[in-house]
């Protein structure tokens, strides 16, 4: 009878990141010009190193999941090696990392949703 509960229900761990990622927007969003600046140029720079690294994000596709998810691996890590004080590129660089997690998992509703947060907070940050 319920049936229709079900089938829309959504998966946790999509949940999670989805949620864990406007949180970050919300957060990154609220500050001033310099910190949304700052946190900007860390996904900048972290889309710089993978597309130094991969040239493309079709030629990461072309990768295996096993080489995409060592790529993740390497940036949670890069992430968790981070000074505690150094905010601004955790966020950036962890921003970054949930949507290259949706691009691996094909999950173009969620990808497309990252990028225009990302749009957002980039627009203003300088280049790398």
């Amino acid at each position: 009878m319920f049936k229709f509960l079900k089938m829309n229900k959504e998966d946790p761990d999509r949940k999670r990141s989805r949620e864990e990622f406007n949180e970050i927007m919300l957060f990154v969003r609220g500050q001033d010009i310099a910190m949304r600046s700052a946190v900007g140029h860390a996904v900048n720079v972290a889309n710089g190193l993978f597309y130094e690294r991969f040239e493309s994000l079709e030629k990461f596709m072309n990768h295996d999941r096993a080489e995409q998810m060592k790529y993740l691996g390497a940036l949670r890590k890069f992430q968790e090696s981070l000074p505690e004080n150094d905010v601004v590129t955790y966020l950036g660089f962890n921003l970054f990392g949930k949507w290259i997690a949706a691009i691996v998992a094909n999950d173009n509703e969620l990808m497309l949703l990252f990028t225009e947060g990302l749009s957002i907070i980039t627009e203003d940050a300088p280049d790398v």
